[in-house]
């Protein structure tokens, strides 16, 4: 009788144990899946940032573009009045 009480309380325990072992590998892999979420979050930011930057610059770029064609053309129709005739 008393090796069976020993007997169970040590398969009790090795119950116990595992039970621990598997609750900690599943906290363990949420944390891992937490970070992989964060990290693939962090990248999406960056790639839309630089994507926004690439647009805004390019944006920029035509508008200023733009701005010295009418400049430069404002520019020569009025030389091109105070030319005599």
């Amino acid at each position: 009788m008393k090796l069976k009480k020993e007997l169970r309380a040590v398969k009790e325990i090795n119950e116990q144990a595992r039970r621990e072992r598997e609750e900690q590998d599943r906290l363990k892999q949420q944390q891992q899946e937490k970070q992989q979420k964060h990290e693939q979050q962090q990248q999406q930011q960056q790639q839309q940032q630089q994507q926004q930057h690439h647009s805004i610059s390019h944006h920029h770029h035509e508008q200023h573009k733009l701005g010295l064609d009418k400049t430069t053309g404002a520019e020569l129709l009025k030389a091109v009045a105070k030319v005599p005739t």
